[in-house]
């Protein structure tokens, strides 16, 4: 390990197997929610290979928390697909396969008839901007009911879930979860609404409203708008549930730390448009979200990474000080992204482009942050090593946990 590195923290996972509480993370990132759902096909098969064929994501995870697109991986991978209602509609690479062929769908190419092929790309981005928003939600709201269904309610998912929006008209963050959804049916909407309301991207598709009861009533936009990495609230969560002592007290009684936890953090990918004091100085609203020169959005960029970064950062710091590594805490991201990264770009050549760096990734060393400079270095595995020793510390949490036999 490098020597800028030496105040980091690599060891086996710690806790005890059959009394840690298992976590999965997924970002927002609209299309680019396809780099996760291409970890999680290879973190399955694995699984599968340990487990048996029918082994499922659902079936290892205590918590499942994703922000926009992340909400809507979060409710595929959960929502249940058999009239008995135990086992999952969907596996990871089925995930996949939906944003290769329904990405189109969510965000349809915008035709400017002859005068579009006149424009330059940055001035097609500035008008499509001035439609408010620039999608009017059909798309993702056909894709969502196609494959969640519109009948299944938060309670009914497999695992607990965690999916935070916000409410615009409370002006405060909503976190849509499984249990109090079985606790209070004023907090259990359907999850086809659930998944559309953390989806609710400003400029790029409508807000969202729904009520449950006639004095429970959303006003939701997406959740990336203060929490695109929703990791932290999905460990919060379940210290919550621990010290309450309420649906966790049979894995854990208290709590005792994180190094009882195993939590797997997927991001989206990175941007990695560098902009200088001296031009930024001179930007109005107009260049804040629209980048003439990258075709980028500079402000949701900005929100989307810095919030993500800080999560992370913040949760490193943690782990690392109860002595546990990327075994107990592994965040697999693409910090390098260089075009095709626009979150609304669903053509297929964009699609497959992300797959493929998606794959690539698992194959590149692990990265960690030093807890003392934050600064990010290379580790001695790659991603794809340190996921498989994940899914061996996942067996062995499910398998302490099973009912011994007679």
């Amino acid at each position: 390990m490098s020597t800028e590195a030496n105040a980091y923290v690599s060891a086996p996972a710690r806790g005890e197997p059959g009394k840690r509480l298992t976590i999965l993370s997924i970002d927002g990132g609209g299309v680019r929610g396809i780099i996760p759902s291409t970890i999680l096909e290879c973190l399955e098969s694995a699984l599968r290979e340990l487990d048996g064929e029918s082994a499922a994501l659902a079936d290892y995870f205590d918590v499942v928390a994703g922000t926009s697109t992340g909400g809507l991986v979060t409710a595929m991978l959960t929502v249940p697909g058999d009239p008995d209602k135990t086992r999952p509609k969907f596996s990871a690479k089925q995930i996949t396969e939906t944003y290769l062929t329904d990405a189109n769908t969510i965000f349809p190419p915008v035709n400017w008839g002859p005068l579009g092929k006149c424009l330059p790309g940055w001035l097609t981005g500035f008008l499509a901007v001035l439609q408010k928003p620039k999608y009017d939600g059909k798309g993702l709201e056909k894709v969502i009911e196609a494959k969640v269904g519109s009948n299944v309610h938060l309670s009914e998912t497999l695992t607990n879930v965690v999916i935070p929006s916000f409410d615009v008209t409370k002006q405060e963050p909503v976190f849509f979860n499984n249990l109090d959804a079985k606790r209070d049916p004023t907090l259990d909407p359907p999850i086809a609404k659930v998944a559309r309301g953390t989806s609710a991207a400003p400029t790029y598709l409508p807000a969202v409203q729904f009520s449950t009861d006639p004095k429970t009533t959303y006003n939701l936009v997406d959740g990336g708008v203060f929490c695109n990495n929703p990791t932290h609230v999905a460990i919060v969560q379940a210290m919550k549930e621990v010290t309450t002592g309420t649906d966790y007290s049979q894995i854990m009684t208290s709590w005792d730390g994180y190094k009882n936890l195993l939590v797997l953090s997927l991001g989206t990918g990175e941007k990695t448009v560098h902009y200088s004091a001296a031009k930024v100085a001179k930007w109005g609203i107009v260049d804040w979200f629209i980048d003439r020169q990258e075709g980028s959005t500079p402000m949701i960029d900005i929100f989307s990474n810095g919030s993500a970064d800080m999560v992370d950062y913040n949760v490193s710091v943690i782990f690392n000080g109860q002595d546990c590594g990327p075994e107990n805490y592994l965040r697999i991201q693409a910090r390098d992204l260089k075009g095709h990264t626009a979150m609304d770009d669903g053509s297929p050549a964009n699609m497959m482009f992300l797959q493929k760096l998606a794959t690539a990734l698992l194959d590149e060393k692990a990265q960690a942050r030093n807890p003392v400079t934050g600064e990010w270095f290379l580790l001695e595995k790659t991603n794809r090593e340190y996921l498989m020793i994940f899914a061996k510390e996942l067996s062995k949490e499910r398998a302490r946990r099973a009912p011994s036999k007679p």
